[in-house]
């Protein structure tokens, strides 16, 4: 706009500045252009995507469980011809029994099942009262595959979409902590063939049995 035409839309009041809805990226507000704008975004290539590392370490001596890390191998690597399956499997048993010492310690043992990364989110720390913040959650994944905060959709549709988008074409493992509901597993599952979710609960959940989750009982280990 001109000065003069700028002074006297402002004196009359009709100048407004106003952007409705989200804009996700760069966005260019202007009356009139004289010449072109030109808006450069680089896309982050393959080879700068971060492998996630975020299942935590032992820090204690790990024993036994040597039948349990077994029927674990057998459930989430069974994952059919050329990887076509996400294998989805659920250690559950008592608060203090050891199932998330047991599921970081076959994920530590099978790394190499999992190229493109390991992610870890404990909904124990996403809980207030009897639920947790699976919006937060998802927002959790995206972060440790790359997506800026900037970029986070607003609802959880939208980021669960946007989680499929960036898992598609990796092969993951997803380690899910302390769940107490299914419908905090099923946004946060990968869409890479090849892909593994791992959940750690004090329920049986067993609606994720129709979602082909296979159930692990874990057992207080005995004296010996």
């Amino acid at each position: 706009m001109s000065d003069a035409f700028d002074g006297a839309a402002a004196a009359a009041g009709r100048v407004a500045n106003e952007l409705s809805g989200t804009v996700y990226g760069p966005s260019v507000q202007a009356g009139q252009i004289h010449g072109g704008i030109a808006v450069t975004v680089q896309a982050p290539t393959p080879e700068a995507r971060p492998k996630p590392d975020q299942v935590p370490p032992l820090t204690a001596p790990f024993v036994n469980r040597t039948r349990e890390l077994i029927a674990l191998d057998r459930c989430l690597t069974a994952t059919g011809e050329a990887g076509a399956v996400i294998a989805l499997g659920l250690l559950t048993g008592l608060p203090g029994v050891g199932k998330t010492a047991t599921a970081c310690r076959w994920a530590q043992l099978s790394r190499d099942l999992f190229p493109d990364g390991q992610i870890y989110i404990d909904f124990a720390a996403l809980r207030d009262g009897e639920g947790a913040d699976v919006s937060e959650a998802v927002a959790q994944g995206l972060r440790a595959l790359g997506v800026d905060n900037a970029y986070l959709p607003d609802s959880l549709a939208e980021r669960t979409a946007l989680f499929r988008t960036h898992s598609a074409g990796r092969r993951l493992l997803v380690v899910l902590d302390d769940v107490n509901h299914p419908a905090q597993v099923r946004p946060l599952v990968p869409k890479g063939p090849g892909s593994a979710v791992l959940v750690t609960s004090n329920a049986r959940l067993g609606e994720l049995a129709l979602d082909g989750a296979r159930s692990l009982p874990l057992d207080p280990l005995d004296g010996e």
